[in-house]
């Protein structure tokens, strides 16, 4: 099965190719995990920006086929022109350390490599705000839904909300043009967010957003 998924070398190398094919793009450092391995966002588009998308994959280790999707359309983008006024910014392998446990260590491994004595942490369960949107996870460190000690305790969770706080500031500083995107495995779903507080969000809004999604699935 490994030999379906590119290795981490080989997945940077879509990253490199797209930057080097499309005029638009451009590849930059935005963190760095537990072990010194880089997290990569490719940004493509010509700014000013009138719309900004955030895509993450990679959040959970063992999910082999979200960010191995993820650069193939990374490389689909490459040979595609840039939507007017619409920039992306793809992180595609936000947890490396862990999706390379999972290749030479634990296939079923799900979480980072960080957290009490390198157990790990569910990223997913590691964003958000304390006594609100953050604390659905366990504070049993063995668990694979491991939240952390406290919100965006992990580097890579940093990382992304970094990322996702400049594309808000390249367009001007209003949040309602920047979408944020997190693709997993393995339903064909879309979740929203504010799961937690149906107060939090319109849901009218968010369920046509969904059903458009729903059919490029």
């Amino acid at each position: 099965m490994q030999s379906k998924y590119g290795t981490l070398a080989q997945l940077d190398s879509v990253l490199e190719f797209a930057a080097k094919r499309q005029a638009s793009a451009s590849l930059a450092t935005v963190g760095e995990t537990a072990s010194g391995r880089p997290i990569r966002q490719l940004s493509l588009g010509n700014e000013p920006c009138t719309a900004m998308l955030v895509v993450l994959a990679g959040v959970h280790a063992r999910e082999w086929v979200a960010t191995g999707g993820a650069h193939c359309w990374i490389a689909e983008l490459a040979d595609s022109p840039p939507m007017p006024g619409v920039c992306l910014r793809v992180l595609p392998m936000l947890n490396p350390d862990g999706y390379s446990f999972s290749r030479t260590n634990n296939r079923h491994w799900r979480k980072n490599r960080g957290g009490l004595e390198g157990r790990g942490v569910d990223l997913n369960r590691n964003f958000g705000v304390a006594n609100s949107s953050w604390g659905h996870g366990t504070n049993n460190s063995r668990s694979e839904v491991f939240q952390g000690l406290a919100p965006f305790s992990e580097p890579e969770t940093r990382a992304a909300a970094a990322a996702v706080k400049a594309a808000v500031a390249a367009v001007g500083g209003d949040p309602a043009k920047v979408g944020v995107l997190d693709v997993h495995c393995c339903a064909r779903v879309v979740y929203p967010p504010f799961w937690y507080s149906r107060a939090s969000a319109s849901l009218a809004t968010l369920a046509r957003v969904a059903s458009v999604l729903d059919l490029q699935i």
